[in-house]
């Protein structure tokens, strides 16, 4: 499961400039976990 975080990562930060901070504190942290 190491290249999909990858990628999500990726996604996340797009994600993160449509959605807002809200998004990118939830997705920092299902980062970390994953990390």
């Amino acid at each position: 499961m190491g290249p999909p975080c990858v990628e999500g990562y990726q996604v996340t930060e797009i994600h993160v400039e449509k959605a807002g901070s809200e998004d990118f504190r939830s997705h920092l942290f299902l980062a970390t976990a994953l990390t």
